[in-house]
């Protein structure tokens, strides 16, 4: 056996293996505990007994099933300036699985196999080999088109075309995904997908009548399809838990069966690090070079319904907690979930991938939630550092996946992550809108917030998603399930957000259509006051409504960044348009000011268009400042287009009494190598005259030392760098 490592600091070492321990040993490492709570139990004791240095917990390499989450509370937390750490043994893995192996197979047939299942054991997830494994679908890849839908005040419903699906199949335990949304018949939203269950099935209109409600009115022409019926068994990987039999069903990817390890989840958190309150806090405890692995799915994911907040590892009434060097992987919903009060966490070193929803999701209070009396007491999910990780492959069970998404929490620091394989976004910064918050006697909404009614001029101080940076990352292959979004994007943003020296590239939007929006760097609907700059956009094609830059809001400086080799309609775009007029939009809701913005020092080299600017509507406050940009299209053509209109180059520079590029030039940057993402600037560029800095790409994503280097390696080869 390996002898003990070397600690400093260290006030007691305890050891578990679950190959080989017992709960009755010791727990030193001649006489490991068994289980991870009974090592748990003895932390607790060293706790109240006194702190005088850290206290570590070793696993041995090995797996370790659960029956149930793993809770940390404030008697688990570190104290007097000491930490808890729960770590693999130097030089092995132990990985912590949120489910168990079934067994008692038996084949019926037809490569189907049968396993007995207590009757209330209800599970939305299985995984064969640590590999997904999806439910019983119709169709079994993509999706099928609504015949008709509707969202009234007595329910929800989809229509689908004869021969879609099976007649009759037993839905009772069936769910619906669903892309809801339309602009107008067959031009969908395609931003959220819904999971709602089945309340009834009229075989004689085929019509399925949801159990909830959907984001955004289901439409004619909606994506969707239909799970979790046994008559959809037909293809490996799928399987249908039939909960009035007590069976699982499953057809195995790969026999014999017995070998293969499919495990069925217990449980939707593998760690749970939760305090009493927010005065009794769980703080001071990292989690080290772990694998955590496979827990259990939503069933339900729909408005009103809490799932989104679901996590492998979860996080509420917490302060100072660490994941580093761990492998997440198999989540159910996300891979790490921040709520409502947390503070000063750290993500780092961590290889999350292959999630059911988000990699990392932030939430903190709404506004007016929670037991606070101003808008300053319910500034409490801030201060976190998600930092030198790699993110990919979100959206395995809500198509809407992302990697980082932060709600109403402020302070954050997202950086040197590389970010890849999402169907929505990369990092999504999700604030308010003032036109969500403020009096609205029609809709039956006073306004008021912690006593305080909201306006225009305080209604910042409401809006918590601030002072977050998101920096030095690499972000690859997103916005694969959907459009109108971007590799990164924020809506409803408070002061002091900043985006630099990212690199965005190589993204291929959803649809080809004319509504498949695909954008690099997004300031939606009221981003107010970023700084971006120092950002690379590049290799966005697949659509002609690609943007590698789309802004919205007030005060926001675009400054020093490259848009290049974009199939783009505009390198720049702005645009006051949002969620008033829609079809299913809250009544007096407006949309909010587009104005102020500042563009200066850009570089946009664009192969396939020569429009630089586009502006919709156009107001002369739209545009603070643009000036000392260099602009390249190989034919020479250049154009602004304003409110749909084609406007020559010179006349755009003789608007508004000459206000606009007077010194921006048109001509190649001279780039040093951009077929290799080397977008460097040669000697005599342009650019340079023009007070342009430089952008070092080399420190974007992971920085040396990260353990999953290989993993990063491998990718990359797919991409060219």
């Amino acid at each position: 056996m390996q002898s003990s490592p070397q600690l400093a600091n260290v006030q007691a070492v305890f050891y578990v293996c679950a190959a080989s321990g017992d709960d009755a040993n010791s727990g030193d490492e001649a006489a490991p505990f068994r289980t991870i709570p009974r090592a748990q139990g003895a932390v607790r004791e060293t706790i109240a007994a006194g702190m005088t240095g850290d206290v570590v917990v070793h696993l041995r390499g090995g797996v370790y099933y659960l029956d149930a989450a793993l809770h940390f509370d404030a008697r688990d937390s570190g104290r007097d300036g000491h930490q808890v750490i729960y770590r693999s043994y130097p030089g092995e893995r132990a990985e912590i699985v949120g489910g168990r192996p079934v067994s008692g197979w038996e084949h019926v047939g037809d490569g189907l196999y049968r396993a007995p299942m207590p009757k209330d054991r209800v599970f939305w997830a299985l995984f064969e080999n640590g590999q997904w494994c999806p439910p019983a679908r119709e169709p079994n890849e993509g999706y099928l088109r609504a015949a008709d839908g509707s969202q009234t005040a007595e329910g929800t419903t989809v229509t689908f075309a004869e021969g879609d699906l099976p007649e009759p199949f037993d839905w009772r335990h069936a769910r619906v995904a669903i892309w809801a949304g339309a602009f107008h018949e067959g031009n969908n939203y395609d931003w959220w997908e819904t999971i709602a269950p089945i309340e009834e099935v009229d075989w004689d209109t085929r019509t399925i009548r949801l159990a909830t409600r959907t984001y955004w009115n289901a439409s004619k022409g909606n994506r969707y399809y239909v799970m979790g019926a046994k008559a959809f068994l037909d293809q490996p990987g799928e399987w249908h838990l039939d909960r009035d039999e007590g069976a699982l069903y499953y057809r195995p990817r790969r026999t014999p069966i017995e070998e293969q390890c499919i495990v069925a989840p217990t449980t939707k958190s593998v760690i749970r690090v939760e305090g009493e309150s927010m005065d009794r806090l769980a703080e001071n405890i990292v989690f080290q070079d772990l694998v955590l692995s496979q827990s259990d799915a939503p069933g339900t994911f729909a408005p009103g319904v809490a799932a989104s907040t679901q996590g492998l590892v979860y996080m509420r009434n917490a302060r100072n907690i660490s994941l580093r060097d761990c492998h997440i992987y198999g989540a159910g919903g996300n891979g790490v979930s921040f709520e409502q009060y947390n503070q000063g966490h750290v993500v780092s070193g961590c290889l999350i991938e292959e999630m059911g929803y988000c990699a990392v999701m932030v939430l903190g209070f709404w506004p007016g939630g929670g037991p606070f009396n101003s808008p300053a007491e319910a500034f409490v999910n801030r201060g976190h550092t998600i930092t030198d990780n790699y993110l990919r492959g979100g959206g395995r069970r809500v198509g809407h996946g992302s990697g980082v998404w932060i709600h109403h929490s402020g302070e954050n620091e997202v950086s040197y992550n590389l970010i890849e394989d999402m169907p929505r976004y990369g990092v999504e910064l999700l604030g308010s809108s003032y036109e969500f918050m403020k009096p609205a006697p029609e809709r039956g909404h006073d306004g008021v917030y912690y006593g305080q009614t909201v306006t225009w001029e305080n209604h910042m101080e409401f809006i918590h998603t601030r002072g977050n940076r998101i920096v030095f990352n690499e972000l690859r292959d997103l916005m694969k399930n959907g459009q109108d979004g971007g590799a990164i994007t924020a809506w409803g943003t408070g002061t002091g957000n900043v985006i630099s020296d990212n690199l965005i590239h190589s993204m291929n939007a959803f649809w080809s259509q004319n509504h498949g929006i695909l954008i690099g760097i997004y300031l939606d609907d009221a981003a107010k006051h970023f700084t971006v700059t120092r950002n690379v956009v590049a290799r966005l094609s697949g659509s002609d409504m690609v943007y590698p830059f789309l802004i919205k809001g007030v005060h926001n400086v675009v400054s020093n960044n490259i848009a290049a080799d974009n199939q783009a309609r505009a390198s720049f775009y702005m645009i006051k348009a949002g969620l008033a007029g829609l079809p299913d939009s809250v009544p007096g809701v407006e949309d909010e000011p587009v104005e102020h913005a500042t563009f200066t020092r850009n570089i946009a080299y664009q192969r396939g268009g020569s429009t630089v600017y586009q502006f919709y509507p156009w107001t002369d406050t739209m545009v603070a400042e643009s000036d000392h940009n260099v602009f390249y299209h190989p034919d020479g053509a250049y154009q602004v287009v304003i409110d749909w209109r084609p406007v020559p180059w010179e006349e755009w520079r003789r608007l508004l009494g000459g206000k606009y590029d007077q010194h921006s030039v048109l001509a190649d940057p001279e780039f040093t190598d951009p077929e290799h993402f080397d977008y460097r600037l040669r000697p005599g560029s342009p650019a340079l005259a023009l007070g342009f800095e430089e952008i070092d790409l080399s420190r974007v994503g992971p920085r040396p030392g990260f353990r999953f280097a290989a993993q990063i390696e491998q990718a990359n080869r797919r991409f060219g760098r």
